[in-house]
């Protein structure tokens, strides 16, 4: 989840309860001025009632002129009742539903008399404008929210933008390129200071890179020589015929070693090469043709482990790349599924399509199950089989080779089936 989205999440998390709880506050606030102000009214209008009771000589007259929301009853004269106010609902039969009023019960003395007096005002009107308020006051805090919201976005993508722009800088950004890493200068100071110590790393980082690099084509260069001298002055001890078996089986293991290690430096040559862009010649290369010719090449090693080939594939799958690596591609690819095979096994080449739709061949074998790790399985120098043959570099030059090329590649194992994926990355 991105920094900013995870802001949002949490201020939504933090703001929307705190709306609820600030709206309820609102609301019953409104209701208790509303309702006070209700019962001001009610004990003007008792004052009135009074008053008017008082002043008049016949009590009947001024209590015949009382509406229905006001009712005078003779109680006893023990009965005293301070005012109490409360809310009820009465059926309105015009309106055909129950409307809530507010109401003042208590008694007075009049004349030496003990009266029961209550007093009825309808909340209709002040409940509507109650909610009305409510409303508004809902609406407006809404909006204020949400502006409120828009430029704290507005400023924080204003605030974060010399960080992000860091971000895809780093992103694209390679020890390989002949550039240093260039970031601008932000007027934030934390900002800076990143900058500053990313740059300071960068540096650090493709110094490192370029002296590896050149310390393995250096030793790969020089060691060259020394590994062809010893092996032609092998092949000139094997033809001496006075050797023991002893003498001849020791000789024979340090001329497979030799080879060995001859294969090795001419394998670090090509990832040095590669990686320097010294294959610049291009053209359409169809990789299915080229792991046929490979195949057909060595039909001798599948005969020797019963190994079975099986192509399903029904059209070719073309790629631009030098056609030297495209030869070295198919032959590592062809050479890993014949060596890492079993006997009476099977190599299949198929195509089929990637998660996004891409075109993608798929080149399969035999193998003991589990025996290799997908995230290492392309790392140099990981050898996932005992086979001496090995020298864990083979995976690398193709991982190499795809990247050079837009092309990406996968690994993944069916119980006993080994999958190698190479597909044309998204664009």
């Amino acid at each position: 989840m991105k920094l900013l989205s995870k802001y949002y999440k949490i201020y939504l998390l933090l703001t929307v309860p705190l709306f609820l709880v600030v709206s309820t506050g609102y609301y019953f606030l409104l209701l208790s001025i509303i309702t006070g102000k209700a019962d001001e009214l009610l004990r003007e209008d008792k004052a009135y009632i009074i008053n008017q009771l008082q002043s008049s000589e016949d009590l009947m007259d001024v209590i015949l002129d009382l509406t229905d929301d006001y009712a005078l009853r003779r109680v006893a004269e023990t009965l005293v009742v301070p005012d109490q106010f409360s809310t009820l609902m009465i059926y309105d039969p015009l309106e055909e539903e129950e409307e809530p009023y507010r109401q003042l019960y208590c008694t007075i003395r009049l004349n030496n008399q003990q009266y029961e007096l209550t007093i009825r005002k309808s909340m209709v009107e002040y409940n509507s404008i109650m909610y009305s308020i409510f409303i508004l006051g809902v609406v407006f805090s809404s909006l204020l929210i949400l502006g409120f919201s828009l430029i704290n976005r507005f400023l924080t993508k204003t605030i974060w933008s010399p960080f992000y722009k860091t971000i895809t800088t780093l992103s694209i950004y390679s020890p390989e390129t002949k550039k240093d890493l260039q970031l601008e200068k932000s007027s934030i100071d934390e900002f800076e200071l990143l900058n500053k110590t990313v740059m300071r790393m960068s540096e650090k980082i493709r110094y490192d890179f370029l002296q590896q690099k050149k310390f393995i084509d250096n030793v790969a260069h020089e060691v060259q020589t020394p590994l062809s001298i010893v092996n032609a002055n092998i092949e000139n001890i094997l033809q001496n015929k006075h050797l023991t078996q002893e003498d001849y089986l020791s000789i024979q293991n340090i001329s497979e070693s030799s080879t060995k290690l001859s294969r090795i430096v001419k394998s670090l040559l090509l990832l040095s090469r590669i990686e320097n862009n010294q294959f610049e010649q291009v053209q359409r290369i169809d990789l299915v043709e080229q792991l046929i010719n490979y195949i057909d090449r060595n039909k001798e090693h599948l005969e020797n482990k019963n190994i079975s080939f099986i192509n399903e594939c029904h059209s070719p799958f073309a790629v631009s790349m030098n056609p030297v690596l495209a030869e070295i591609l198919a032959s590592n690819l062809g050479q890993n599924a014949i060596r890492h095979n079993i006997e009476n096994g099977n190599i299949w080449i198929q195509q089929g399509e990637g998660s996004t739709g891409q075109k993608q061949l798929i080149i399969s074998n035999h193998g003991i199950a589990g025996t290799k790790d997908p995230v290492r399985m392309f790392a140099m120098f990981q050898k996932h089989s005992r086979n001496p043959e090995s020298m864990g570099i083979g995976l690398s030059v193709v991982k190499e080779i795809c990247e050079a090329y837009n092309l990406s590649i996968g690994y993944f194992v069916n119980e006993k089936i080994h999958c190698i994926t190479i597909s044309i990355a998204d664009q």
